[in-house]
């Protein structure tokens, strides 16, 4: 004998009582025990053979869902209908009512709600019972059976979960009213558990909890749903609260009582102010701030505006130093304008004539400039327009004739030359002549000296010989200063010694050689 049964994943396999033998197939021809007969059922291929409560053997098709009198074995497919068939229709006793086709269905799923079909009955259960119904063969089409059946279930299962969420909604809505009860007489707040509000429901007798439609761990979920509620609108109420309060803190701060920002020096300062202020004290909204509410406030709102003050002051303040040095310097600039600054002078010159002055010793630690940068500034600008002037007054003269100064002995010549010139740039020059005199005579003599070096370093690599009447020293010396015979005498002198000092006795290479060799 076969039983039916299922693993852990609701497979169906076979199980055979008496030789212990397992199949996922129940084999051909095999008995197989049924829960809900008394006799056992074969199977034929696809079809399994059932008896009905007279002893009637009757046949389902399990992949078609066909159900049949007749033995497929025997009949086939388009066989007319059954004698087995025929004798049932003929019987009175059962006669089938008079049902039209487009209430066909309807009294079949009729018949199924009658004999309380549900899901725990087996399609195969519903057809030994019914099968001897006459509203059982109102469909006649097996298959068409099968499928009403199946919507019947899906229907039933539907109303179940409708009926079924209908009465939680229900419950949890109830419920509610009694938990805002609760919080009405401050049974239940936000920070309650379950163990305290169901000792509560408990001690009332509650009859919605006691008589509830839903399981406990569902009324549970219920309660915190509800208690989280409260805590989400107590934070929002707090929240607003706080903002209320820091908001009047900020104006009692900065508008009303500035004093206690301005005598504390620090964060610590101003809370303890505040702890023995009376009029914080007393005003009761500021009984929900937390001293870390309170750094928040004085650190993003109220610091901020300390600095800003601050700030401010300190910019105003620069602007009136920086006024203070500039009429300071412009003072020192007036006393050093008085004095003669040339492009020549020294700070240590003119210093004894400033160290005592009020305005040089206003200026003293001042941001800007200081007196010695400030007179360092005349005399670079003084340098530079003598700079100006001596290359200007280098080019008129070498346009007359004076070209380094030839023919001009002084500042005196100088001026004469420069006066007699139609470049009105030079003739109405306004300038210390003997300063100018004296930077024009650098300067040829800068040049003159590097035009000799020139000449005694060419003479030194051709290899010439230097005589007390050289043309070529000659020359140059007349191209600067004329037919100046003393000048010719210096300048062979100086030419001869570089010569000399440039020319090496062979014996004394042959020593330096030497002296090389014997040092590696």
């Amino acid at each position: 004998m076969w039983e039916a049964l299922q693993d852990d994943e609701g497979r169906t396999y076979y199980y055979n009582q008496d030789t212990q033998e397992t199949s996922w197939e129940l084999p051909e021809g095999a008995e197989l025990k049924q829960e809900d007969s008394a006799e056992p059922i074969r199977r034929i291929g696809e079809w399994s053979v059932y008896t009905t409560d007279d002893g009637r053997e009757y046949y389902y098709n399990e992949t078609t869902g066909e159900t049949t009198w007749d033995n497929p074995e025997t009949t086939p497919e388009n066989e007319a209908e059954s004698e087995l068939d025929a004798e049932l229709k003929k019987q009175p006793i059962e006669e089938l009512p008079q049902v039209k086709s487009e209430d066909a269905e309807a009294t079949f799923k009729k018949l199924l709600s009658d004999n309380n079909i549900d899901a725990t009955v087996s399609f195969q259960k519903t057809m030994t019972m019914l099968i001897s119904k006459p509203e059982y063969w109102a469909v006649s089409d097996s298959l068409r059976r099968k499928q009403i059946y199946d919507e019947y279930l899906a229907e039933l299962a539907e109303k179940q979960v409708s009926s079924r969420s209908e009465a939680v909604a229900n419950f949890k809505q109830n419920f509610h009213d009694v938990l805002d009860k609760y919080v009405a007489s401050e049974n239940l707040d936000h920070n309650t558990r379950w163990s305290t509000i169901k000792r509560q429901l408990e001690s009332d007798d509650n009859p919605l909890y006691k008589h509830a439609v839903v399981p406990e761990d569902q009324v549970v979920g219920i309660f915190y749903e509800y208690r989280d509620n409260l805590k989400k609108a107590h934070e929002e109420q707090e929240q607003a609260q706080k903002k209320q309060a820091l908001s009047e803190l900020e104006t009692y701060l900065v508008d009303v009582n500035p004093e206690l920002t301005q005598t504390s020096a620090d964060w610590e300062q101003l809370w303890q102010a505040l702890q023995n202020d009376p009029r914080y004290q007393a005003n009761r909204h500021f009984d929900v701030l937390a001293p870390a509410d309170v750094l928040e406030l004085y650190s993003t709102k109220i610091l901020p505006v300390i600095v800003s003050n601050l700030q401010k002051k300190v910019d105003a303040q620069r602007k009136v130093n920086q006024r203070r040095d500039r009429k300071a310097r412009d003072a020192v600039k007036q006393v050093l304008a008085g004095l003669d600054i040339k492009a020549t002078s020294k700070f240590s010159e003119v210093w004894p004539k400033l160290a005592n002055d009020p305005a040089v010793r206003d200026l003293a630690g001042r941001n800007g400039s200081s007196v010695p940068e400030l007179f360092w500034d005349i005399v670079d600008e003084k340098a530079q327009t003598l700079r100006v002037a001596v290359d200007m007054v280098s080019e008129v003269l070498a346009t007359q004739g004076h070209g380094y100064l030839k023919g001009l002995s002084s500042a005196d010549d100088l001026e004469k030359a420069l006066k007699s010139s139609d470049d009105t740039r030079v003739s109405q020059l306004d300038i210390e002549m003997a300063l100018l005199w004296e930077q024009l005579v650098a300067k040829r003599d800068s040049v003159y000296a590097q035009e000799e070096t020139k000449l005694a370093t060419s003479m030194a690599k051709e290899g010439k010989a230097l005589d007390d009447n050289d043309p070529l020293v000659k020359e140059l010396v007349e191209k600067f200063f004329g037919n100046d015979s003393e000048r010719f005498k210096q300048a062979i002198q100086r030419i001869g010694a570089s010569l000399a000092k440039r020319k090496r006795p062979a014996e004394d290479d042959d020593k330096k050689k030497k002296r090389v060799v014997l040092n590696y």
